[in-house]
C-alpha cells in the first residue's frame, strides 16, 4: 500500500493526488488567498503560480502527496489536504496543509476527509500521524481535538509565515491504537449527519 495509491475515499469524499488537472477548481475556490494566512512562507512569494510551484516540487521529491477533495454526492470540489514528513523507516506521517471552503465547514466533509486519509495512513502501516497548527489557529486546533488528536506541545518560533511574522505550533497526533478509535468515532457523526440532513 502507497499513501498515493488510487483508491482513497470513503461514502462522502474522494481524494485524488493533486496536480495541474485541479488547478482551475482551486483557484476558482479562492482556497489559496485564505490559506496564505496559515501558510509558511514559499520560496516563490504569495502567488497562486507560488503554491502550485512548490506543491508539484515537493509532489516531484517524494516529501509531499498532496491531494485535491471531491464530495461523492455531487462532485463539487470540497479542498486540499496533503500528506507531508513521511518516513517509512519510522513509519510516521504528518497529514498538512488541510482547506475546504466555506459553505462545506461544519459538514461531514471535513471528518470524512480526516477518516479517508487516518485509514490510508493505517493501511500504509504508520505507528504516529501528526498534525501542527499555528497556535493562533484555535478553531484548527479544536476541531482536530474532537477527532481525538492528542495535543503534545509546542514548537516555538517553529515557522515563518507569509506576512513575515514567526509562529509557534501546536503539535497533536495519534499513535496507530488511537487513530483506529478515532476513525471508529468519525464514521457514527458521518452517518448522523447525513441521517439529519435527510430528514429536513
Amino acid at each position: 500500500m502507497r499513501l498515493d495509491d488510487p483508491g482513497l475515499e470513503n461514502d462522502v469524499v474522494y481524494l485524488e493526488v493533486f496536480g495541474p488537472k485541479h488547478y482551475d477548481a482551486l483557484r476558482e475556490s479562492g482556497a489559496v488567498d485564505y490559506m496564505w494566512r496559515w501558510m509558511p512562507a514559499l520560496p516563490g512569494g504569495t502567488s497562486f503560480d507560488a503554491y502550485t510551484d512548490y506543491i508539484e516540487t515537493v509532489r516531484a521529491d517524494g516529501t509531499v502527496v498532496p491531494f485535491a477533495v471531491f464530495r461523492k454526492s455531487d462532485g463539487a470540489f470540497a479542498g486540499v489536504v496533503a500528506y507531508s514528513l513521511i518516513s517509512r523507516l519510522h513509519r510516521r506521517v504528518r497529514i498538512a496543509y488541510a482547506w475546504h471552503p466555506e459553505d462545506m465547514r461544519g459538514t461531514r466533509v471535513f471528518p470524512a476527509t480526516q477518516a479517508a486519509l487516518i485509514q490510508r495512513a493505517l493501511d500504509w502501516g504508520a505507528r504516529r500521524i501528526a498534525w501542527t497548527f499555528d497556535v493562533r489557529n484555535e478553531k484548527a486546533v479544536a476541531a482536530f481535538e474532537r477527532l481525538g488528536a492528542k495535543r503534545e506541545g509546542t514548537l516555538r518560533a517553529f515557522m515563518r509565515m507569509t506576512d513575515g511574522t514567526w509562529a509557534d505550533h501546536h503539535i497533536l497526533s495519534m499513535t496507530r491504537d488511537e487513530a483506529k478509535e478515532a476513525v471508529k468515532a468519525i464514521q457514527p457523526r458521518i452517518c448522523q449527519e447525513q441521517t439529519a440532513r435527510s430528514e429536513t
